[in-house]
């Protein structure tokens, strides 16, 4: 890539972050400030502690006995207003109505003594009940129109932010992904053609030991890479390479299956450890199949597979 395209795709990059994070900060700005749909969810969370403190106090006062007048209950909920900052939306006497209620649900409390502390609310409640309720005032028109003028702002700046992020992102992703499937290309080709070298390496090692063989592969839809003769008896010989992995129970059972169905001995031939499942898959089967078991030779060089190759096919095998 040239400078010119570097540059370019920087530049790309930056404008993607910078509208990314200009579109996240005043989609924030114009939502918590604005959009009255925003702020909702917390003003009622407000409302709800704001109540539930009014509340507490108003239980707090009957419980000791004492007396709150219609003034002094206004006044507790002015000072709870200011405090959270909410409009507090019940009429008086609903909220003497909630402590009632609250009082009968106490179950620790004998029911004499509930119903008690509820009717000492009662001349409080028909009091307020009786007052006129000034109800929340609307919102003004041109607050209206600025409620809706910050909530399309703050959506085409949000679509915005977003957009850019979704193409920046999938750029981002088909750039991973390219770079993903080009190593694992490359690491494919390198285990198959490390494993072609396997494979001719161990044909040569029996070739050294003059053990006859011939290429098995493709002669069955289960097929092995080697059938080798020795005493008259008929192997089937498999070559496994792995880089950094070991021979797990799924390649065992696949020799499983290649034993049953050329009804032959399987040699496993691998530079690889078995891991333990699959150790144990092959001696579970060679304990019921001695005629024709699996046989493991493990080695990654020369040396070690004409070694192995000896014991196993030794005078009398």
């Amino acid at each position: 890539m040239n400078p010119r395209s570097q540059t370019f795709s920087a530049l790309v990059n930056y404008t993607g972050s910078a509208f990314s994070v200009i579109g996240a900060v005043l989609t924030i700005y114009f939502g918590v400030f604005y959009v009255p749909s925003y702020i909702r969810s917390a003003e009622q969370e407000r409302i709800a502690t704001a109540n539930n403190e009014l509340v507490t106090t108003l239980q707090e006062i009957t419980f000791n006995k004492q007396e709150i007048s219609p003034e002094q209950l206004h006044n507790q909920i002015r000072g709870i207003e200011l405090r959270f900052n909410i409009l507090y939306p019940y009429p008086p006497y609903e909220l003497v109505t909630q402590v009632q209620e609250s009082f009968m649900s106490m179950r620790f409390l004998p029911f004499n003594q509930r119903s008690e502390l509820a009717t000492k609310l009662d001349s409080l409640r028909t009091i307020l009940k009786s007052e006129p309720h000034q109800t929340t005032a609307e919102k003004s028109e041109l607050f209206g129109l600025l409620s809706i003028f910050s909530m399309l702002i703050s959506i085409l700046i949000g679509l915005a932010g977003l957009f850019s992020s979704f193409f920046r992102f999938k750029k981002e992703r088909e750039i991973t992904i390219e770079a993903e499937v080009k190593t694992q290309v490359a690491e494919i080709e390198t285990e198959i053609h490390t494993g072609l070298k396997y494979e001719k390496l161990i044909g040569e090692v029996l070739q050294e030991l003059k053990i006859p063989y011939e290429v098995f592969s493709q002669r069955r839809a289960i097929a092995a890479d080697f059938i080798v003769k020795v005493n008259n008896k008929i192997y089937l010989l498999e070559a496994k390479y792995y880089v950094n992995k070991r021979i797990d129970a799924g390649t065992v059972a696949h020799l499983l299956s290649l034993s049953f169905e050329e009804a032959a001995p399987i040699v496993l031939v691998t530079n690889s450890e078995l891991s333990d499942e699959a150790k144990r898959f092959v001696k579970d089967y060679n304990q019921l199949h001695t005629e024709r078991g699996i046989f493991v030779i493990k080695g990654s060089n020369r040396l070690e597979l004409t070694t192995e190759f000896k014991k196993l096919f030794a005078k009398g095998t």
